[in-house]
């Protein structure tokens, strides 16, 4: 495979990939031979490297333990009356549902960022189990905005309290990058590296593939089952299941990640 490492400084662009010809000028973006650099995604199995690709750069990366709050346990009684008014018909309803949002952490940048979650060596997803028993179940799930990342609880008691427990989460936030006009296209050191005017730098940490255990995994299908009222979560290969659920959803393949 004859790949070419190019940089070209209009762009702010530095690629290694392979050319897809010789048609037009080695160093202009433009050319038909260069348009994996110039449109990577349309080319990814010609690409190797890209600047411009999103390589989540670690802004922040910090443990935050939160107190989830107890969740009363009770039972209200209903009653009816049958067509005739000659038999009565009685039930009951156990439980209440708390939700509740919480600040994990004031992220400081100026954008809305993207945000990873881990809980116990799981992956937090929309709907991943933190309190499971005969008391109730709690569900959590993870959103930022513009300043903060939040993570929000639902959970639900049975005629029983669901006790207030405390929970510590690893929060990932990973920063935007942008062109630096003031710095070179490339330049590096004996200390360190970077090119795409700072797109790739090598003092910064970033997400990558991990081939051990780990608490971060990018999974690549569904997540989550409901059955028989009930809900299986499956992230990473974790499986989390409340006390209701009926069925046999085994997740799906994933990568596993880390910083």
């Amino acid at each position: 495979m004859d790949r070419k490492i190019k940089g070209f400084k209009a762009a702010n662009v530095v690629s290694a990939f392979t050319e897809t010809g010789t048609d037009g000028s080695w160093n202009d973006i433009d050319a038909p031979r260069n348009a994996p650099a110039k449109s990577p995604l349309l080319h990814l199995d010609k690409v190797a490297f890209h600047s411009s690709f999103y390589l989540y750069e670690v802004a922040l990366d910090q443990s935050v333990t939160l107190t989830h709050p107890a969740i009363a346990g009770g039972s209200a009684g209903k009653e009816g009356f049958w067509s005739g008014a000659t038999n009565m018909l009685t039930w009951e309803i156990f439980g209440r549902v708390d939700k509740t949002d919480h600040l994990l952490l004031a992220h400081g940048l100026p954008y809305t960022p993207l945000v990873m979650v881990a809980y116990q060596d799981t992956m937090v997803v929309a709907g991943t189990i933190v309190q499971n028993e005969t008391a109730g179940t709690r569900f959590v799930g993870v959103s930022a905005d513009a300043s903060n990342v939040y993570l929000t609880a639902v959970g639900y008691s049975s005629d029983l309290t669901l006790a207030a427990v405390n929970r510590t989460y690893r929060v990932l936030v990973f920063r935007t990058p942008a062109p630096d006009p003031l710095l070179p296209l490339f330049s590096g050191d004996a200390s360190g590296f970077q090119f795409g005017r700072g797109m790739v730098n090598s003092s910064a940490d970033y997400l990558r593939r991990d081939t051990s255990s780990s608490p971060l995994d990018m999974d690549l299908g569904q997540t989550i089952d409901i059955g028989n009222g009930g809900a299986r979560v499956v992230t990473g290969g974790n499986v989390q299941t409340d006390q209701f659920y009926s069925g046999s959803f085994a997740g799906s393949a994933f990568i596993p990640v880390n910083v």
